[in-house]
């Protein structure tokens, strides 16, 4: 996998690990899914609250088209009886969650979503940052991932 680092202000990381992923280049991707994630959406909001941004089903869509799937894994999958965060329960320990998560991303490759940022990630734990910063999975880096997209073929 090859590193492709955003431009200065811009706000496209889940684009650009879309195109790392699968060895496109960024403006490739835009034109396949005609969208500027840059436009202006919300025009009573501040830069960048105030941008279309990307959905990860447009992205799921992507990978679908070229042969590929996303699986989501959760690091702390919870359940809870309404949205109300105050009921939230682990459906597991944490430990285990922390256990499964570490064994699902080995020797995968795809993208990991953290708080407001989007990494990829390849076979041999290289993380792909489009701010320009190329790195190792760690378990500082772990604590901070909140789901990954695991990369898939799709087959019949």
């Amino acid at each position: 996998m090859l590193l492709q680092t955003q431009k200065r202000g811009e706000q496209k990381c889940l684009i650009y690990c879309a195109a790392m992923l699968l060895n496109l280049d960024i403006s490739e991707i835009e034109k396949i899914l005609k969208i500027d994630s840059q436009e202006v959406w919300w025009k009573n909001f501040p830069y960048p609250k105030n941008l279309r941004g990307i959905h990860i089903q447009e992205i799921q869509d992507l990978f679908f088209d070229f042969g590929f799937c996303l699986s989501p894994i959760e690091r702390y999958p919870c359940l809870a009886p309404v949205h109300d965060e105050r009921l939230i329960k682990l459906i597991g320990p944490a430990a285990e969650c922390d256990e499964r998560f570490t064994q699902r991303i080995k020797r995968r490759r795809g993208i990991f979503i953290y708080a407001s940022h989007a990494k990829a990630f390849d076979f041999d734990g290289t993380i792909y940052d489009p701010a320009g910063k190329i790195s190792e999975i760690n378990k500082e880096e772990l604590f901070l991932i909140k789901e990954a997209w695991i990369m898939g073929s799709l087959t019949l």
